[in-house]
């Protein structure tokens, strides 16, 4: 079932992506059709409530923070009619209190294709769908911990758990440029994604008991990119 939604979800966006690629072919000979930019983007990223967070508060710890500021590196290809993006992105988030501290890491990939209904020669406004993969990982710590540099036997030692998990969404976008003839064009995009395929909390240290799934998980992001 997994793989089937999964090949579903790249033919979707696989369509506008091979549309333009053929697009972009038939207008070699016009390069004014043709845009190609390097970006660079900031914004935030909300996801809704982890569920781990549940067991967080249950064991009196700080909980992940569903909010999180997020960068982003990316490449666009964009024709007359159509526009693809890839990117990717990261988040971190560091949270503490007075005998704990939590860190977030995530890392992922991002596949956009958008529809162009309306464009001047400054502005245009597309929209599309996205495919993204995300890597979240957590870094749960004790404060106030010493390591005898004596007693290196990781046995002795507590107070640190590591989890991740891996999430593959799909998803709703839009995008809003401006200044498209400047030196500096920017590009507002907003999107709201779907879990679609998403795994078990996972270790790389330890085997992970009572594990379970984030899987009503939704994500919305806006970010502001400028292209160079």
């Amino acid at each position: 079932m997994k793989k089937t939604l999964l090949f579903v979800v790249v033919c979707v966006i696989g369509i506008p992506f091979m549309s333009l690629a053929q697009e972009t072919t038939y207008s070699d000979t016009n390069d004014d059709d043709k845009v190609l930019n390097w970006y660079f983007a900031a914004g935030v990223a909300v996801t809704n409530d982890y569920k781990i967070n549940e067991n967080l508060a249950a064991a009196g710890m700080p909980e992940l923070n569903n909010v999180m500021p997020e960068i982003t590196f990316g490449y666009m290809v964009k024709g007359t009619k159509l526009l693809m993006d890839f990117e990717i992105n990261t988040a971190f988030m560091d949270e503490r209190t007075s005998t704990d501290r939590i860190q977030s890491v995530a890392f992922g990939f991002k596949l956009r294709g958008h529809y162009i209904p309306y464009s001047t020669e400054n502005f245009f406004l597309s929209g599309g769908v996205d495919l993204s993969y995300l890597n979240n990982r957590f870094n749960l710590y004790s404060r106030g911990n010493v390591i005898d540099l004596n007693d290196l036997n990781p046995s002795t030692h507590t107070g640190h758990i590591s989890l991740y998990n891996e999430q593959f969404y799909v998803g709703p976008s839009i995008a809003f440029g401006a200044f498209q003839k400047s030196s500096f064009p920017i590009r507002l995009n907003v999107g709201y994604e779907f879990s679609a395929i998403n795994g078990k909390w996972r270790s790389d240290f330890a085997n992970v008991a009572n594990d379970f799934r984030e899987d009503v998980q939704g994500r919305f992001y806006a970010k502001l990119a400028l292209l160079f």
